[in-house]
């Protein structure tokens, strides 16, 4: 399946070709009119595609993905080829996302291929990140959780509250670094604030976050002063986030309450900017929880208070026992990529629709392509097993062990019958 909407429309984006087409392809950038590829093997040429005259670097790269291939377009108007195909200037900051090295990572971490696809789709649209961490001393607290895999064997153990928080952290600095994608970390009290991606990234500042976490949490809890700062550039940034609609990500990282002020009268200022805010608890404490729920219910913001990530996998397991809480799924949400699907998986089980919609951003490919659930479940049950085939397997914390993404036999059990579910 070539391109078959408006080349403009592609630049910087993530195109799926079937593995048959793509797999002994030669892929090079061609001028307007001429064909995208020829078969490496000297066979006949793949279907013709003609390229915009805008999309003045159409260079292409094939990155494999299990059962597909991912072609990454890069280049623009006015902007030319970038490592990967990012164009720089959106929301005042320099993009410039490595894409091909984004792919790389994720799949690396066993992200499904259609994962990957739908970060890759919305982490253009998230073009300030910040990520708030919190390294007070009740971090210190040993109430946490985290996942080890050592050899074929991986599971959680106990932790302190901060190991926890280096554990979900250093994977969102690395796919920064790698990626090259704009984030701005902020610890609390014992680090700088540092850059990572971009034009503007702090010298030597993947070190000096990883020395951070490899310290001794310690200090207060000042949030407030953290939550200003970024506040004030989002706002300084507002027109050209609007313009280009895109949007800011801020995530705080932490166990407690704010030091040093009213969080709601500090939070109060971000609403009505372009921001979408992710709180990712270390504690669960009922006290902490009740309070940025409290917090929640006082503010007009898109906000998602998260839990841990064995306990939003215990709470997804509880409505919709059909889909493996992967931590491929927690890192999206934690990282700031805001899916509705996965809002209401604690809610309640998931309507048919979502959850073909869900099957698709997981196994890959058009959603479109999926039977509709609705007209014939068994033809939707036998599309979903076979994708299923070419996506590996993920660590279930319910479970504890390597389950499929999407469980065939639940997913059966759970829409055999018409029960009240979740538009």
């Amino acid at each position: 399946m070539f391109i078959d909407r408006p080349q403009k429309e592609l630049v910087g984006s993530v195109v799926f070709f079937p593995s048959h087409l793509v797999g002994g392809l030669k892929l090079k950038s061609e001028a307007m009119g001429e064909r995208l590829a020829k078969r490496a093997d000297g066979g006949a040429s793949a279907p013709p595609s003609y390229l915009h005259p805008e999309v003045h670097a159409t260079l292409v790269h094939a990155v494999p993905v299990e059962g597909e291939a991912v072609a990454v377009v890069a280049g623009g108007e006015g902007g030319g080829a970038s490592s990967g195909g990012g164009r720089g200037g959106e929301g005042g900051r320099g993009v410039g996302i490595n894409e091909e090295a984004v792919l790389a990572f994720l799949s690396e971490h066993r992200w499904p291929p259609g994962l990957r696809a739908t970060f890759m789709t919305n982490v253009r649209k998230s073009t300030m990140r910040f990520f708030i961490l919190d390294d007070s001393g009740s971090m210190i607290t040993n109430d946490g959780k985290k996942t080890v895999t050592s050899g074929s064997v991986t599971k959680q153990i106990s932790c302190t509250r901060f190991e926890e928080l280096k554990g979900s952290v250093s994977f969102h600095i690395e796919l920064a670094r790698r990626g090259n994608i704009p984030t701005e970390f902020r610890f609390l009290n014992n680090c700088p604030v540092v850059k990572v991606g971009g034009a503007d990234a702090t010298p030597n500042g993947v070190n000096m976050l990883m020395d951070t976490l490899s310290g001794n949490p310690s200090g207060g809890t000042p949030l407030c002063r953290h939550i200003n700062e970024c506040t004030r550039q989002i706002r300084a940034n507002e027109g050209q986030l609007r313009q280009n609609k895109t949007h800011a990500v801020l995530i705080i990282c932490t166990d407690g309450e704010s030091s040093d002020g009213d969080l709601a009268n500090a939070m109060r200022p971000l609403e009505g900017l372009p921001v979408w805010v992710v709180v990712n608890l270390k504690t669960d404490e009922d006290r902490i929880v009740s309070y940025w729920n409290s917090i929640d219910e006082q503010l007009e913001l898109e906000i998602d208070v998260l839990d841990d990530y064995a306990s939003e996998a215990q709470e997804c397991y509880a409505k919709n026992p059909w889909l493996t809480y992967s931590s491929a799924i927690h890192a999206l949400r934690e990282g700031g990529i805001r899916i509705k699907e996965f809002d209401l998986l604690d809610e309640g089980k998931l309507s048919l629709e979502s959850c073909r919609f869900v099957c698709s951003m997981l196994l890959g490919g058009r959603v479109d392509d999926f039977p509709h659930p609705e007209v014939d479940f068994e033809a939707f049950r036998s599309y979903v097993s076979n994708r299923l085939e070419t996506v590996p397997t993920v660590y279930s914390p319910v479970h504890k062990s390597l389950r499929p993404v999407i469980d065939i036999n639940a997913l059966s059990q759970c829409y055999g019958k018409r029960m009240c579910v979740i538009m």
